[in-house]
């Protein structure tokens, strides 16, 4: 998700790989702003036809009338970064409900880590 908003600089990472997740995302939470921004039809069935769709519609093309993929996700990107596809956001209350129970449990395994050591550390004295 970083890497998708730009807090990751570009030159450590893949566009692809990103345009891949961002398309994942964006296919299940907010179809409809793709729709509208691509002017697609229907649904795309899944992230790779979805990028194949912005391709042609943005004339991503190289010999042959291949997609050229990396063109393609590097559009993708800037319009989610430049807000062109809204304002949205790469979380959902329910990511966050299951984000904040992983680091409680986390918090509290550490904590009884700690405690271990501690009583491990005053029996030696």
């Amino acid at each position: 998700r970083l890497a998708v908003t730009g807090a990751i600089k570009d030159t450590a990472i893949e566009y692809d790989d990103i345009a891949y997740y961002a398309a994942e995302y964006f296919l299940k939470n907010h179809c409809d702003a793709l729709l509208e921004r691509y002017g697609l039809e229907e649904k795309p069935k899944d992230e790779t036809a979805l990028l194949e769709a912005i391709g042609k519609k943005r004339g991503a093309l190289v010999s042959g009338g291949k997609i050229n993929l990396n063109k393609t996700s590097a559009i993708f990107i800037h319009d989610y970064r430049s807000g062109t596809l809204g304002s949205i956001t790469l979380e959902t209350p329910a990511m966050i409900e299951v984000e904040v129970a992983k680091t409680e449990k986390l918090i509290a395994e550490k904590a009884a880590l700690k405690s271990v050591r501690k009583k491990n550390w005053k029996k030696r004295k």
